[in-house]
């Protein structure tokens, strides 16, 4: 084989390009880039710490039937859904009805952890900056911080939840035939305390020493002296 033949040979067994300046004892003038390592979000001491909101809006009912929203709220500290509801679409009176449920069950949580939805937050020019919502502005009053999620990876919990409910939900509402939001409403009722072991994270026992809900009746009783705020009235 003539010298050139082996030439070509040599420099189209492998990345030349790359081998010649390292083979020379040359470092890239462009470096490595840097890893990127991402930070697992820990998760809360105490259940009740913070609770994650979250909605799905998917055809519930089957390809054809109707596109409606579930909301749903998530104890970060478990991963246990706590509560959930289905309504016609995501506004203020829908996350103020599941809210009251939330304390109704379990007491009041420390924090709310939600996205940018302009029931939380408002997003117009119309609206001085730091004007609460009227959500907002009920939290305030209750003692309920609000945080605000601003990168996708922060709502991993809910995110996964909301696929194990279009996933096991769905196949619910099709085996007894559910044909209405109404109805829809009455399986999700009973769907929810079965659900929440399957969907929670199993924490270990010991670093949950208690729990952080504080009972509607232990608030009331400490804003006795003041006005407490009245959530807007709901129908069931």
């Amino acid at each position: 084989m003539s010298r050139s033949a082996n030439a070509r040979a040599s420099i189209s067994a492998g990345p030349t390009l790359g081998r010649i300046p390292a083979d020379a004892g040359m470092a890239s003038p462009r470096g490595r880039p840097p890893i990127k390592h991402r930070v697992r979000r820990e998760r809360t001491a105490r259940e009740g710490m913070l609770i994650q909101l979250d909605d799905s809006h998917h055809h519930w009912l089957g390809e054809g039937g109707p596109q409606f929203a579930l909301l749903f709220a998530v104890d970060y500290a478990t991963g246990a859904v706590v509560d959930g509801l289905f309504c016609g679409q995501e506004d203020s009176i829908s996350y103020f009805r599941l809210f009251q449920g939330l304390i109704q069950r379990r007491g009041l949580p420390l924090a709310l952890d939600t996205d940018r939805h302009p029931v939380f937050k408002h997003r117009s020019e119309h609206h001085p900056a730091g004007t609460a919502t009227q959500f907002g502005r009920a939290m305030a009053e209750l003692g309920v911080q609000l945080i605000f999620v601003i990168f996708p990876q922060a709502k991993g919990c809910v995110e996964r939840t909301a696929g194990t409910f279009q996933d096991r939900l769905i196949t619910e509402l099709r085996m007894v035939g559910a044909a209405t939001l109404e109805e829809a409403k009455a399986v999700l009722k009973q769907f929810l305390p079965r659900s929440t072991g399957a969907l929670g994270f199993r924490h270990n026992a010991r670093s949950l020493p208690s729990v952080h809900w504080i009972p509607v009746s232990a608030w009331s009783r400490s804003c006795a002296s003041s006005t407490p705020v009245a959530l807007p009235e709901t129908t069931p």
